[in-house]
């Protein structure tokens, strides 16, 4: 038969140890999961700063092809260009800086600034410098042989 001897409560010695458990693990799985998130973080930042790196070199691009193109028609290729976001494929508006003057060993030295965006804080800008050798005397139109 039985004792009439109490036995001991040992429940609540076991309910501590799995409650230290579960705070345990919720603790590891919250730092996995802030980790996970900091790195995407980290990582669409990144991929935004190649984005925008991109897109001012193109704009570099086109604006040295543009001033080749005007000085080869013997106009000016001094300008500046404001360019609203949906014409860079952008989130931001950018602008272009095209400055152009006489170079000592003949031709032209152009001097291009893109800023994307233009002003503020994280805008990338690049400057690109080129000669530009164009010749001096360009026939207007080509001459015709006579048969």
């Amino acid at each position: 038969m039985r004792s009439a001897r109490p036995q001991p409560d040992r429940a609540p010695a076991r309910r501590g140890g799995v409650m230290f458990v579960a705070l345990a693990t919720l603790a590891i799985v919250g730092l996995i999961a802030a980790a996970l998130i900091r790195g995407a973080i980290v990582a669409r930042r990144s991929l935004r700063a190649e984005h925008g790196l991109r897109q001012v070199e193109l704009l570099l691009d086109a604006a040295e092809a543009r001033a080749r193109a005007r000085l080869a028609a013997g106009e000016l290729a001094a300008e500046t260009l404001e360019l609203a976001a949906a014409d860079v494929a952008g989130r931001a508006p950018a602008r272009v800086v095209v400055t152009a003057e006489p170079a000592a060993a003949g031709g032209w030295r152009v001097r291009i600034v893109a800023a994307l965006p233009p002003d503020g804080p994280g805008a990338i800008r690049r400057t690109r410098d080129t000669l530009f050798r164009v010749p001096s005397s360009v026939p207007a139109e080509p001459e015709e042989k006579n048969p």
